[in-house]
């Protein structure tokens, strides 16, 4: 049975004192931000987040005074545009994370009106919000809300390098090969081609969509590199073939792909 990697409640931190002021909007109270909810209270026991509702004019004062802004986004046309705009504006001096319900998630680039360096799918909020905390203690490096993807991966993968991991990554989706690589580079990992001859402590590989042909794939890896751990990558964990060792959702984040890479033998 492989071992999945996925954002937990032990991401989090313990006790911060003082505690930050947080300032929570959104539909929060619905079932399926029940997560930020619980996780808020489990990183940050004792802090009690004040209501923010749009538009935010009249709560300037609560802006300006706060560390740690989270908007719960339950579909894509949730909030005016303007008025995300204007919580930009006003939040110079707070972290901001916007937490994407299921019905977001395929808003995507082309409808969300959030910078890609504060949202977060609902299923990594743990993850986000634990890094944050880090941030407000000043123990970990801030992404700008400017900040582009690319630059996103690179200050994030500051937290967590490996040292000496030689992987593969195998994948019919060729951009996302190069930005799994391009990751687990930032991650400290020395990067192998199919055709390279060094041992393999890892190989990634995209076991989306299913197809036939996985299970004679995984064997031929298995016969080129038989002491590599195969990590599989999927949108739908569940549905991982039979074969891999380790299971990593897409969308979870580089910090599992560290964590995976950290459970290694």
């Amino acid at each position: 049975m492989p071992q999945t990697v996925s954002p937990g409640a032990n991401s989090g931190l313990n006790a911060v004192d003082p505690s930050p002021r947080i300032l929570l909007s959104g539909r929060s109270d619905a079932a399926e931000f029940a997560v930020v909810r619980a996780e808020l209270a489990h990183q940050l026991p004792g802090c009690t987040p004040v209501r923010l509702v749009f538009p935010v004019a009249e709560q300037s004062a609560e802006i300006d005074s706060a560390d740690l802004i989270v908007v719960c986004q339950s579909f894509p046309d949730e909030f005016p545009r303007d008025a995300a705009q204007e919580l930009l504006a006003r939040s110079v001096s707070a972290r901001l994370i916007v937490c994407w319900g299921e019905w977001c998630l395929s808003a995507g680039r082309t409808r969300s009106i959030w910078p890609p360096a504060v949202r977060v799918p609902i299923n990594r909020f743990a993850e986000r919000l634990a890094r944050e905390i880090r941030v407000w203690q000043g123990t970990a490096e801030p992404v700008p809300t400017t900040a582009t993807a690319d630059e996103q991966i690179e200050i994030e993968s500051r937290d967590s390098r490996i040292v000496h991991r030689t992987v593969l990554v195998e994948s019919s989706d060729q951009a996302y090969q190069q930005t799994l690589e391009a990751a687990l580079a930032g991650l400290g990992c020395r990067i192998c081609q199919a055709n390279d001859d060094k041992q393999l402590d890892a190989v990634f590989i995209d076991v989306d969509p299913p197809n036939r042909r996985q299970q004679a794939g995984l064997r031929s890896i298995r016969e080129r590199s038989p002491e590599a751990q195969i990590i599989a990558l999927s949108c739908f964990p569940d549905s991982a073939p039979s074969g891999v060792d380790v299971v990593v959702r897409k969308d979870s984040g580089f910090t599992q792909l560290a964590q995976a890479l950290r459970s290694l033998p």
